[in-house]
This record gives structure tokens, C-alpha cells and sequence, in this order.
């Protein structure tokens, strides 16, 4: 989740409620952490999106809707007869006011890069404008029987805590925000037509005057219990990275009983829809898309091909036979394997001396070497051959750089005309450049003048291969 090293933050997931959808997983809103510790809790986990017989498998419900508004009566009555169908069932219901990306930013912001700092705090204001507008419907007050929704005023970070799952709790150390809350309700506060509040609700945690988590529980659900929840600052995604938050969402998953199954319930703002027959998946597969014209057509037809390619490549038709063996006294075969060779090198360089060496020193047409002597004849216009021979730095052949040295040296023997060039030679430690001069002492000295235009005075030398 960090924006250290980019040249702009990166993209923060900020999908809420879910747990394994493809956008849902790696949200800071996301639940799939507290997921994983239920799992490691010994529970089995799925997921679900509406109120339907498969949630009568449920030993516990966790449900944390993208929808400010409490649960409608519909949804309140169905998850009610839920509780009392079975004894030891819990619904963890987790309150809408809250965004952990604004958290996110907010934490992420000390910690920008100066050229990063100013698009994390637009992040950052970002999140809380959609936030802010999003909970603009939110009513100042709500009574939903189980729990009072109160809408109070800025947001602000709980400093003490109190109520039983306090104890072992560092206060200081966490990082729950409140703005709404979900009190406890009173009867004497509910509407007239309104349904008369649970007979029993315990405070498990409170800081201050608010409300955190509390339990409601019924005659007639026995042992089965809701726990609500103010929001999720301590039990989404990035929350529970924090140590205190977790041993929060321990308590809450001990609370729930021995580990059995328990389902994730992924609603939006409409809130949940209410099924009385059971869906086979709520979840695509990809194989919706054969049942769909024109595109089922021509999936069939492409997989049909499909297949007949692969029945024309891959199998083997007939009785195999054994394929005849590569000769080894190919000559040709080994002067392709070093040829693939020098080309994994990627040294343009290196190759070439190689093969410039070969030329020289090795492939001997005539039985004679290429810079053998060229003696001196009697009678005019007699030449004598000279060696201008040029040091490498390396142990191997000659880098690019010193072939560019040789190739600029070659281009001004030539134009200042001291003798024919007859030959070049590279190999291991030195390239050479032969010449036929008239006149070897003038030669001699037009060479040296011409080396120290170029810098290689140093690196070079003049070889008489007669005097040899």
C-alpha cells in the first residue's frame, strides 16, 4: 500500500464491504483481513449478497453494507427470525461512517516525497469530499430497534476506552475515529408505531459518552446475539493493520462461539435483497457469456477451430520412428555453433576481431601467413614492408572504441599517402596494419607524426619485420 518511488501516488482501492471480489480483495475498505482471522480462528468462510435460505448453513453473519442508513425493517425481521431459528447464532452488523482511505492518506502524507506531497494531500481531500457527500443523507437521528443511529458532528480520534473488551487495550495506541454512533435504544426515545427495543443490550466497548460495540439480545433468539458495531476504523482492511484493532477483532470472533461456518453478507447502498429460493451463484463464472446471442455462436465456432488446430499440431499420427542422427564430422555444423556462439556475446567487437584473426593468421590460402615478409628488391622502386602495431588495454580482442583508434589511423596513412596498405591483422593483445613503403626512415617519421595527432604515441609501435 505505499507511494514511496513512483513519480505519482498509486492507485488506492477504496471499494467497501468486500472480501474476495476482484475489486474488493486488496481494499483498505475491504473485510477480507478480518476474514483471514476468522480462518485462522478454525471458521469456514464464504461470501454471500442477499438475504436467502443458503445463510440458514450460518453459524455467523458478518455484514458490513455500503448504505449510511440502518437496515430496513424487511431486513431487520428476516435476520431476526435467522437468530432465532438456531441457538449460539451472532450477527456482526459494522457501521457505514467511516473510509479508510482517508486514514490512509492521512498517514501516508508525512511520509511523501516532496514531489509527491501535494497530489497525496489532493488524495487525500479527495476521499473525504466523497466521504462527506456520501453520508449527507444520513439522518440526525434514526431509531432502527436494535440501535439509535446518532449523527454527531466533526469526526474525532477516541483518546480513552472503557467496557469490558477494553481491558488489554492500548487506547493511545489505536487509531478509531467516531462521528456517528449507534447508540443504545431507549424505548421511551422510539416512534409510536415503532417496535419496542431488544430487552437486553450490554456496552462491550465505549470511549467517552459513544457507543462502540454493543450486544443485543432476545428472549426468544436464546443465546443468538447482535453485535453492533459504531464502524469500521478497527475491523476493515488497513485498520486491523494496527496491533490494539486486532485484539479487538479477536474479541469479536471469540464472541461468536466455537468455530463452525460463518458468511460474509456483501450489500450496497439499496441495502440487501430479501430470496425465498436459492440461487445457484451469485458470482460470474465466465460461462454466462454461451448463453448470450450473437456471442454464444461464435465462441462455439472459435472453440471448434480451436480444437482443430490443436489436433493438426500437437499429435503424432501413425507408428513414431527414431529421426536420423546428426553427423558429427560436419565441419559446416561447428562453424554454425560458433557463430550462434559469438552472437549470445552481443560484442560486435570481440566477434569481429575473431574473425579478422582468422583471416589473418589462420586461413592460409597459399601455405604462406598474410603479413609474412616482404624482403626488400634490388633495382628501383624496391619497398619495404612496415608494421604499425597498436597495443589493446584487454586480454581479449579489441573493444569497439580501439577499433574506431585503428580504423582512424588506417584513414590517415592513407591520405597523407605514406605506403600501400597491404594488410590488417586484430587479435589477442594487439592489431597490427601493414605497410610497403619506398623510403622506411621517412616513412617511419610521417608514422610518428600522425601518432601523436591521435593520441597513441603511447600505445604504439613500429615494427620492422625485414630486420627481424
Amino acid at each position: 500500500m505505499g507511494v514511496v518511488g513512483c513519480s505519482r501516488p498509486e492507485r488506492v482501492n477504496e471499494v467497501y464491504g468486500k472480501r474476495r471480489s476482484v475489486d474488493g480483495a486488496d481494499s483498505v475498505n475491504g473485510v477480507g483481513v478480518l476474514a483471514e482471522m476468522f480462518d485462522q480462528a478454525g471458521w469456514r468462510v464464504s461470501t454471500w449478497k442477499r438475504l436467502s435460505p443458503k445463510l440458514e448453513e450460518a453459524t455467523a453473519i458478518v455484514w458490513a453494507p455500503d448504505d449510511f442508513a440502518p437496515p430496513s425493517a424487511e431486513a431487520r425481521e428476516w435476520l431476526e427470525n435467522w437468530l432465532e431459528q438456531e441457538d449460539g447464532r451472532t450477527l456482526i452488523y459494522i457501521g457505514r461512517d467511516y473510509d479508510a482511505a482517508i486514514s490512509y492518506w492521512s498517514d501516508v502524507l508525512p511520509k511523501s516525497p516532496p514531489d509527491q506531497y501535494h497530489e497525496t494531500r489532493r488524495r487525500r481531500a479527495l476521499a473525504q469530499s466523497a466521504h462527506d457527500e456520501a453520508r449527507n443523507d444520513m439522518p440526525e437521528y434514526e431509531y432502527c430497534r436494535w440501535f439509535a443511529l446518532r449523527r454527531n458532528g466533526a469526526p474525532r480520534r477516541v483518546t480513552e476506552l472503557s467496557g469490558p473488551w477494553s481491558e488489554g487495550v492500548d487506547a493511545a495506541k489505536t487509531n478509531i475515529r467516531v462521528q456517528s454512533v449507534l447508540d443504545v435504544a431507549y424505548d421511551d426515545k422510539k416512534p409510536a408505531d415503532a417496535a419496542a427495543p431488544p430487552a437486553y443490550q450490554e456496552v462491550l466497548l465505549q470511549a467517552g459518552d459513544d457507543v462502540l460495540i454493543q450486544s443485543i439480545n432476545e428472549d426468544r433468539w436464546l443465546s443468538s446475539e447482535v453485535l453492533a458495531v459504531t464502524n469500521g476504523s478497527f475491523l476493515l482492511n488497513y485498520p486491523l493493520v494496527n496491533h490494539q484493532h486486532r485484539i479487538l477483532a479477536s474479541h469479536v470472533i471469540d464472541r461468536c462461539g466455537l468455530p463452525a461456518k460463518v458468511v460474509f453478507l456483501e450489500t450496497g447502498p439499496s441495502g440487501p435483497t430479501i430470496s425465498n429460493q436459492e440461487a445457484a451463484s451469485d458470482y460470474p463464472t465466465g460461462l454466462e457469456m454461451f448463453t448470450v446471442w450473437p456471442l454464444n455462436a461464435i465462441l462455439l465456432h472459435v472453440m471448434a477451430l480451436g480444437i482443430l488446430l490443436l489436433a493438426c499440431l500437437y499429435p503424432i499420427f501413425g507408428r513414431p520412428r527414431r529421426l536420423p542422427a546428426a553427423a558429427t564430422s560436419d565441419f559446416g555444423r561447428h562453424i554454425a555453433a560458433l557463430g550462434e556462439l559469438l552472437h549470445q556475446t552481443r560484442e560486435i567487437g570481440y566477434a569481429s576481431s575473431r574473425l579478422a584473426h582468422y583471416h589473418q593468421f589462420v586461413r592460409r590460402d597459399s601455405g604462406k601467413s598474410h603479413l609474412g615478409v616482404t624482403r626488400p628488391t634490388s633495382g628501383a622502386g624496391s619497398r619495404t614492408e612496415l608494421h604499425v602495431r597498436m597495443r589493446l588495454n584487454g586480454r581479449g580482442g579489441p573493444t569497439p572504441q580501439e577499433f574506431a583508434e585503428r580504423n582512424r589511423l588506417e584513414q590517415e596513412l592513407q591520405t597523407r599517402q605514406v605506403g600501400e596498405i597491404v594488410g590488417l591483422a586484430a587479435g589477442k593483445g594487439a592489431m597490427d596494419i601493414a605497410l610497403l613503403v619506398a623510403d622506411s626512415e621517412a616513412a617511419e617519421t610521417a608514422i610518428r607524426a600522425i601518432l601523436r595527432q591521435l593520441n597513441l604515441e603511447a600505445k604504439t609501435e613500429i615494427i620492422h619485420p625485414a630486420k627481424r
